[in-house]
């Protein structure tokens, strides 16, 4: 395992994931939280490079099994989505809000955990032997 690769990947990862974040964020006005904004980006930043980190970790253990390539950042991105995601989408009280409100979050987060899954994997090689 090259773990150099493998913080570099995290850390372009957990980047993707913050900027996923911050676009979201900008586009539906919520920088209008309570608390002071400089404790919200650390903490945002802080997860999306830890996230970002174990994607990359992810990915590459599956590689020797899927191979290389966009299907098994696919493959893992979409059990990462699961994982993060599962309490949110099997909540019954959250379904009974607007529905396609929901689907669209989800959409958005599946594409995220998958294009950062991507963008850490685009990155990594093994050393040689």
């Amino acid at each position: 395992m090259n773990w150099r690769r493998i913080w570099t990947g995290g850390l372009l990862a957990g980047l993707a994931l913050f900027s996923f974040e911050a676009a979201g964020y900008c586009l539906t006005g919520a920088f209008r939280l309570p608390g002071s904004l400089e404790s919200f980006l650390i903490e945002n930043i802080l997860f999306s490079f830890v996230t970002g980190t174990i994607l990359c970790g992810l990915y590459v253990l599956a590689r020797p099994r899927l191979g290389p390539g966009p299907m098994t950042a696919l493959v893992m991105g979409s059990i990462s989505f699961v994982l993060m995601d599962g309490a949110f989408l099997f909540n019954p009280r959250v379904w009974a809000l607007s529905a396609l409100l929901i689907l669209k979050q989800l959409g958005l987060s599946w594409i995220k955990c998958v294009a950062a899954t991507y963008i850490a994997g685009w990155q990594y090689i093994e050393k040689a032997p």
